[in-house]
């Protein structure tokens, strides 16, 4: 079952932001998509094809994070080995 659920909502006002995006949505242990995450919030699990759980999620949550704080993607690659330069080069050797 894969679901496809987009929901958006910002509120300049208050700054109440709501991102939803169940698109590449899969059960646990099921993966259904090869291609999954926005390469600016791809986890290195990701970049370098290994397996792979829900905290590929932190990860992006944790980019869009750095995001809103400064302003600018933390980590903007223009391919995949770009992506894992960059963040080989903020956060270190990936173990």
């Amino acid at each position: 079952m894969v679901f496809h659920i987009n929901y958006f909502e910002f509120r300049k006002d208050n700054l109440n932001i709501k991102v939803i995006d169940f698109g590449s949505a899969s059960f646990d242990g099921f993966t259904v998509f090869q291609y999954i995450q926005s390469r600016y919030y791809r986890s290195p699990e990701i970049l370098l094809g290994l397996p792979y759980d829900a905290a590929i999620d932190m990860w992006s949550v944790g980019c869009i994070c750095a995001e809103l704080l400064l302003g600018i993607p933390i980590f903007p690659g223009n391919s995949e080995y770009d992506q894992l330069a960059r963040i080989i080069e903020i956060l270190g050797n990936i173990p």
